[in-house]
């Protein structure tokens, strides 16, 4: 952000939530649900996904996960095999 005014982190997201199509853009209603996000707070603070939870992961309606380490990497190669066949 030190030579822009608007960095583009932010820029789309702006554009985005400006326009007609903001009522498609995320649910208001419920935040868990809208930020498209799937996230474990039972089995952790988050809970770190491995290798076995790929089929869960894989079931969700959600996009993204959280939370992941770098201990246990050979859940991200599974997915990276899995999406990019």
């Amino acid at each position: 952000m030190k030579y822009t005014l608007c960095p583009d982190e932010i820029f789309v997201q702006t554009v985005a939530w400006n326009s007609p199509f903001k009522e498609h853009l995320f649910h208001l209603d419920d935040a868990n649900i809208g930020n498209m996000r799937l996230i474990d707070w039972k089995r952790g603070h988050p809970y770190v996904w491995h290798k076995d939870d790929l089929q869960e992961l894989k079931q969700s309606d959600k996009l993204f996960a959280r939370k992941f380490s770098s201990q246990n990497i050979a859940i991200l190669n599974e997915i990276e095999k899995e999406y990019t066949k």
